[in-house]
């Protein structure tokens, strides 16, 4: 999350820092706990039985889209051949 140093002198500045990286922290555990639940479409495959929350943020955070603006809105288009689609799409219907 990069919040080891803050930015600011002032420390009214740096609380509100803080909480906005910790609601970010927060939520993405969230996704990332959720996304562990289905564990059947993760693209990966290994002997060990853990899957390390961070590696599945970082991949989650990392899935390949592009943003399109058509017909005056705005829309986030997915590659649907990603290996990481399918457990995206369940994590977000699961929230």
């Amino acid at each position: 999350m990069n919040v080891e140093r803050f930015p600011s002198g002032k420390l009214a500045v740096n609380a509100i820092l803080l909480h906005i990286a910790m609601i970010a922290f927060n939520t993405l555990r969230m996704i990332g706990q959720t996304a562990l639940q289905f564990s059947e479409n993760l693209p990966y495959r290994h002997k060990g039985k853990r899957k390390r929350l961070r590696k599945v943020i970082d991949d989650l955070i990392r899935v390949s889209c592009k943003l399109v603006y058509h017909a005056r809105k705005f829309r986030l288009k997915l590659w649907c051949h990603d290996p990481w689609y399918a457990v995206f799409r369940s994590t977000y219907l699961a929230l």
